[in-house]
């Protein structure tokens, strides 16, 4: 794994001349810029016109970035119909299909070798995963009758991560800190895009914006709904993505943690019994509904609530139609929290009133 902080110029030279006829798959995004300049200065970046309706946008985007960081820069159209993909709305996770394979062939086919591709280990699509990347590399070897490299130099990166190592790297002493968060700044993510602005509604907008304040970048966050989409399928998602969509969050929302047994319950007793069936005794909770009342004014002053129990995964679905039943405000709820005894935080333990 490729980390900024351990790559000199001699280096980053190196790493760019290891592989033949080397190319960056460039959109003007943050993923594949940071990798753009995670290689050597000769390494040109490769911008391709598929068709997609942002595709002025992005080539504006990529161009800019290019001549700014004297990278060599191609242009590739291939359609000049421009259509939205099909990036079911209700998905955040949603992404172009096939969109890597088809950028990395056309890259092949004029004649680069080695496909240097944007993406981190939090984005949560098919096509960006090591296994992902090397099925790409020996399908693409096997029809260009040659040895075809598919590399995405921060796949083990969060983007999270990746910003922040790019800003304290060694390859950046030369510039201030500042000047790096400018050039982060001047990468674009967005699938539907108002002249040259984000709509901050699309989940690339999301996505852009997240990583970029939960690395201490400030820029403007989306909207409330798009980012509550996330929110809501917080526990399908990896530490790295949790942690950075509500430290970003966190700029503008009071977020709270709230435990479930014994501060929304009251639970029923058992005596010496041994608990042989924990649906059935979850189900039989009382709820304190001082503690619900609370959560109820929270959520009624726009604050984001997340549930965070110890109870088994197993147990979701009983806790859900519970929470459900008793009307209690919640964002989401993650499960399987540490089941230890005692908690020790720097911070004042707070009890609902």
């Amino acid at each position: 794994m490729l980390k900024y902080p351990t790559l000199g110029p001699e280096f980053l030279e190196e790493i760019s001349e290891m592989y033949l006829k080397p190319v960056v798959l460039f959109s003007g995004g943050l993923d594949s810029f940071l990798v753009g300049k995670l290689l050597s200065d000769t390494v040109p970046w490769l911008f391709i016109d598929y068709g997609q309706a942002y595709a002025n946008v992005e080539d504006q985007v990529s161009n800019k970035l290019a001549q700014l960081h004297r990278r060599p820069y191609d242009k590739i159209v291939i359609s000049k119909e421009p259509h939205k993909p099909d990036l079911a709305a209700d998905d955040p996770n949603a992404f172009v299909p096939a969109r890597n394979l088809m950028l990395a062939s056309i890259a092949v086919a004029q004649g680069y070798e080695t496909i240097y591709i944007g993406g981190v280990k939090d984005d949560m699509v098919c096509d960006n995963t090591p296994h992902a990347h090397a099925e790409m590399a020996r399908v693409l070897s096997l029809f260009a009758n040659k040895k075809i490299n598919v590399i995405a130099p921060l796949s083990g990166t969060s983007k999270v991560e990746a910003i922040q190592q790019f800003a304290a790297s060694e390859y950046h002493l030369k510039a201030t800190t500042r000047a790096a968060y400018r050039d982060l700044k001047q990468t674009f993510s967005c699938f539907d895009p108002q002249g040259m602005n984000p709509c901050l509604k699309c989940k690339a907008c999301v996505r852009w914006s997240v990583a970029m304040n939960a690395a201490g970048i400030k820029v403007p966050l989306p909207h409330r709904d798009a980012l509550l989409d996330y929110v809501y399928r917080l526990h399908e998602y990896s530490r790295d993505r949790q942690w950075s969509l509500l430290k970003a969050m966190g700029r503008l929302y009071d977020i709270h943690e709230v435990d479930i047994d014994g501060v929304l319950t009251i639970e029923p007793e058992t005596g010496s019994c041994k608990v042989l069936d924990w649906n059935h005794y979850y189900r039989k909770c009382k709820p304190k509904q001082d503690a619900i009342d609370c959560l109820h004014a929270w959520a009624g002053a726009g604050d984001i609530i997340i549930l965070h129990t110890a109870r088994p995964e197993i147990n979701r679905d009983v806790t859900v139609k519970w929470l459900e039943g008793h009307n209690v405000d919640h964002h989401a709820l993650l499960m399987e929290k540490l089941p230890v005894h005692h908690i020790y935080d720097d911070k004042a333990l707070l009890s609902i009133p």
